[in-house]
């Protein structure tokens, strides 16, 4: 008889452990798939972030440049001396290429 209890008793554990391992398996199933979820939701948004980030410092580089034109083309003054500068640059050259071509005249 003590056979039959210890087999009886070895099968209900067995069915405790059968019942248990399978509850641990739904709740690890449900476990994964919400840690799935979140770890690709964290990871797009990590994604998305540094395009945003691309994204906005080229916007920043362009407005940066927009303005600098703006400013510019809004300030005639500013033309101008960019301008004259320039001038004064091809001229001093055209200058001392003239000098040059009087010294070789007179040698």
């Amino acid at each position: 008889m003590a056979t039959f209890s210890n087999a009886v008793a070895d099968l209900m554990r067995s069915v405790y452990e059968a019942l248990a391992a399978t509850f641990l398996a739904v709740i690890h199933f449900f476990e994964s798939g919400l840690t799935f979820a979140a770890d690709t939701v964290r990871h797009t948004v990590a994604l998305v972030g540094g395009i945003g980030k691309f994204v906005a410092g080229n916007f920043v580089i362009l407005a940066i440049i927009a303005a600098v034109y703006l400013y510019f083309v809004s300030n005639p003054q500013q033309k101008n001396k960019i301008q004259s500068s320039g001038q004064k640059t091809t001229s001093s050259v055209q200058s001392n290429a003239n000098r040059g071509a009087t010294k070789s005249k007179r040698a």
